[in-house]
Parts: C-alpha cells; sequence; structure tokens
C-alpha cells in the first residue's frame, strides 16, 4: 500500500529555495553598489583645474573688448579663486556632487550659465 500524502505539504514553497533567492537578489544588488562605486572611484570627476579653464575660456569669450592687460590680470585672479574652490566643493560635498557641478559648467556655453551651476 502506499502511503497517503498531505496535499498541503505540497503547496508550501520551499525554505531553501527561498533563501536562495533571496540571498541572489542581495549579491546582485552587492554587485551593483561595487560597480557604481568602482566607476565613481576610477574614473572620477573631471580634475578642477579643467572645470576652471573652461569657465575662464567662457569668461575671455565674453570679455573681448576689454584691455588685455586687464583682462589677464583678472584671469589670473579667478583661477586662483576657481580652483580654490573647486577643490573645497569637492571635499565638502563629495565626488558625486562635484561631478554633477562640474559637468554642468563642462556644458555651459556661456559665462553666466556656467555660474549658475
Amino acid at each position: 500500500m502506499t502511503e497517503p500524502t498531505d496535499p498541503a505539504a505540497d503547496d508550501e514553497p520551499d525554505l531553501a529555495v527561498s533563501v536562495f533567492k533571496l540571498a541572489g537578489l542581495f549579491m546582485a544588488a552587492v554587485f551593483v553598489c561595487l560597480g557604481i562605486s568602482w566607476v565613481v572611484l576610477t574614473v572620477g570627476p573631471p580634475d578642477p583645474v579643467d572645470v576652471c579653464e573652461h569657465k575662464l575660456q567662457l569668461a575671455l569669450a565674453e570679455g573681448g573688448d576689454q584691455p588685455r592687460a586687464a583682462l589677464d590680470a583678472m584671469l589670473a585672479g579667478m583661477r586662483e579663486d576657481c580652483v580654490k574652490e573647486k577643490e573645497r566643493r569637492l571635499l565638502l560635498r563629495g565626488k558625486i556632487s562635484y561631478w554633477k557641478h562640474a559637468r554642468c559648467v563642462l556644458k555651459a556655453e556661456t559665462f553666466a550659465a556656467a555660474d549658475q551651476c
């Protein structure tokens, strides 16, 4: 004779399968986070000097009617302040926030637009 089977036992999901599914989802989430962290840490945001150079080129293009000596003095002062400000922003707000700011400045086509970032 065959033993009677309990129909309620077949309807319950296997605990081991559920645990493996949760572990798989957790590991997938961990790998996604590690991938994003790797990109941020290795590729990284643009250098503050590059961002400032773009901003200064925009200022130079808009201030073309001023005397060259005055323009050079103004740009030298702006360069020092800009690099210090960008490095401070990178340290205080973090790489991701600075990355967004730097991308905005590099996409700007006018000095006013770059200044609004």
